[in-house]
């Protein structure tokens, strides 16, 4: 990346049916999943039938009877990748109909000329004249979300360019927590249904790890030309 990002994260989210409690700290130790330090400084935030979380030094477990979330906040980011594996290699027939490999960054653009620049290129104004311009041409607004879509419909389904069922999205919007600072996130989508019946944890777990650097590299290099933009304005 051409700019070092202030928040640089990763996760894993899967659709499914899951029993939250079997997710708690002390099953991940006993499959060696979390150990040492990290077992240690875990810190459960609630634990219930309906949904179980709790942080690590490096990142968070959150799951509900729908969806299982591992997200790393702390280099190195294939944290996430080795605890999703290992989690579903211990649950290999979790019914999972869905996962996303998801890359979320915000970077600081500089300038208010950079980040205005940003969004000059990625959504022009020319077409909007007066409702975001003043009289004098001052500049009344601009870009809040902007989401591109990479998926093509074959029989009636959302396919990727790599035939596999769901698609990649990029979403631009300006960042909650740096002045000036730019939010992206790639969403990488596998949709893992076959007619009305979901795929599970073997499925998926193969998939994570044949497309985990594939995606983080992909989602990198979109990254990088967005910063890009506020790099000698």
């Amino acid at each position: 990346m051409r700019i070092e990002p202030q928040i640089n994260a990763a996760n894993i989210t899967a659709l499914g049916n899951f029993n939250p409690l079997i997710f708690r700290t002390d099953w991940f130790q006993a499959k060696e999943i979390v150990v040492g330090a990290d077992f240690d400084n875990a810190k459960v935030d609630i634990l219930h039938a309906d949904v179980s979380s709790f942080k690590l030094p490096w990142g968070q477990m959150q799951v509900d009877r729908d969806r299982f979330q591992i997200s790393a906040i702390k280099e190195p980011l294939i944290r996430a990748c080795d605890f999703f594996v290992k989690t579903f290699q211990f649950l290999p027939e979790t019914p999972i109909r869905a996962f996303g490999i998801n890359r979320e960054v915000h970077f600081d653009a500089g300038t208010a000329r950079a980040w205005d620049f940003i969004g000059d290129i990625l959504a022009p104004k020319e077409f909007w004249g007066d409702f975001v311009r003043a009289a004098d041409g001052s500049k009344l607004g601009g870009l809040r979300v902007l989401m591109m879509e990479q998926a093509i419909a074959v029989r009636g389904r959302s396919t990727r360019l790599d035939g596999l069922h769901g698609w990649i999205r990029v979403q631009i919007e300006p960042s909650l927590h740096i002045l000036k600072g730019v939010f992206v996130v790639v969403n990488d989508h596998f949709d893992l249904m076959e007619g009305d019946l979901p795929a599970d944890g073997r499925k998926a777990v193969e998939l994570v790890l044949e497309k985990w650097e594939t995606s983080l590299d992909r989602a990198e290099g979109l990254v990088d030309r967005i910063m890009g933009l506020a790099i000698g304005t």
